[in-house]
C-alpha cells in the first residue's frame, strides 16, 4: 500500500526562466508485493524523464539506479531528476521511503541544480544541518498549494528558490578549521565514502582530487586511521554490500557491481575475508530473518 498526495499545476506563470511542473510526496508501506520489486517493475521511474525535478526523503531507505550503478538512500538525502535521464529509483522493502518533490522546467532549471552539486551522473547530496529547514519549506509547499492552488505556481517557486538558497549556503560554508593532516586525511575518507561505487577508485585518483602527492596521502592516511587507504576502501565498501543485502538485494553480481567491485568473485573472496561467511550465505541467514520476523 501506498500514499500519495501530487498537486496540480497550470504551467502558466509570469516567470520564464523556472516554471512549475507539480509538488507532492509518496509514502509507501508493505511492499512485499511484486509491484514494487525492481524485477518487475522498476519503482517509482523508468526510462527518461521530462522534466526536472528536485526530492527529500523524509523517512526510511530507498535505491536510484543510474548509468548501471545502484545506490542506496535514506532519511536527510535529496537526488535530482534530469530529462531524458534513465533514472530507475524504488524504495527498501523493509524502510520503505516517504519522499517530498518538487517538478520544474525552464532554462535556469539544470544551472539551478548543478550550482547545487546536482549533476546527471551524480544527482545526490545530503542535506545535513539544513534537512529541518528543507522539510518544513517542501511540507509547508504542499499545504499551501493545495489550500490555495490559484497562487500554488508562484508559492512553489518560491519554495524552490528559497530551498536552492538553502542548500547554497551548506555549499558555500567552510569547513570546520582542522590540523593539515587530520583534513586530508578526512577529506580522502569522505571521497571514499561518496565514491566508493566506483571501480576506478584508487589511492592515485583522490590524492589528485586532493591535489597532494600519492606517497603523502598514503602516509598521512594510515598515520591518522591506523588503517591503509586499500584496506578502508574495502571496508567501506563490504559495509555497503551487507547493507544493501539486508535491505533485501539479493543478486551476488548486482550488489558487487553497485559496491564498486567489478569481477563478483573477487568480491565474494573480500566478504568472506571480512564476515567469515560467502555473500550467498550472508543472504540465506537475511531471508531466514525475515521470515522468522513473520
Amino acid at each position: 500500500m501506498e500514499t500519495i498526495t501530487t498537486i496540480p499545476f497550470t504551467l502558466n506563470s509570469i516567470f520564464s526562466d523556472i516554471i512549475i511542473c507539480g509538488a507532492g510526496y509518496q509514502q509507501f508501506s508493505g511492499l512485499e508485493s511484486k509491484e514494487h520489486d525492481p524485477k518487475f517493475n522498476k519503482g517509482c521511474a523508468m526510462g527518461a524523464y521530462k522534466r526536472y525535478s528536485l526530492h527529500l526523503i523524509v523517512s526510511g531507505q530507498g535505491f536510484f539506479e543510474v548509468k548501471g550503478k545502484l545506490h542506496p538512500l535514506k532519511k536527510g538525502q535529496m537526488f535530482a531528476l534530469f530529462p531524458q535521464q534513465d533514472a530507475v529509483y524504488y524504495p527498501n522493502k523493509k524502510y520503505p521511503w516517504k519522499y517530498y518533490w518538487i517538478d520544474f522546467l525552464g532554462v535556469k532549471s539544470e544551472p539551478l541544480l548543478s550550482q547545487l552539486g546536482f549533476t546527471p551522473d551524480s544527482p545526490f547530496l545530503d542535506s545535513g544541518e539544513c534537512f529541518k529547514t528543507l522539510e518544513k519549506l517542501f511540507l509547508s509547499n504542499i499545504i499551501v498549494c493545495k489550500n490555495n492552488p490559484q497562487i500554488s505556481n508562484e508559492h512553489s517557486l518560491s519554495t524552490l528558490l528559497r530551498i536552492y538558497c538553502e542548500l547554497l549556503k551548506k555549499r558555500e560554508q567552510p569547513p570546520p578549521a582542522k590540523t593539515k593532516n587530520e583534513s586530508y586525511a578526512q577529506k580522502a575518507m569522505s571521497y571514499v565514502q561518496k565514491h566508493y561505487s566506483d571501480p576506478n577508485l584508487s589511492l592515485k585518483l583522490v590524492a589528485a582530487q586532493l591535489n597532494i602527492n600519492e606517497a603523502y596521502l598514503s602516509r598521512q592516511f594510515h598515520a591518522e586511521l591506523n588503517i591503509n587507504f586499500v584496506d578502508y576502501l574495502k571496508k567501506v565498501r563490504i559495509h555497503a554490500a551487507v547493507g544493501l543485502m539486508n535491505g533485501g538485494s539479493t543478486v551476488v553480481c548486482e550488489i558487487a557491481s553497485a559496491c564498486g567491485f567489478s569481477d563478483p568473485y573477487y568480491f565474494s573472496k573480500v566478504f568472506k575475508k571480512y564476515n567469515a561467511i560467502t555473500p550467498r550465505e550472508h543472504i540465506k541467514l537475511c531471508k531466514k530473518a525475515q521470515e522468522e520476523k513473520k
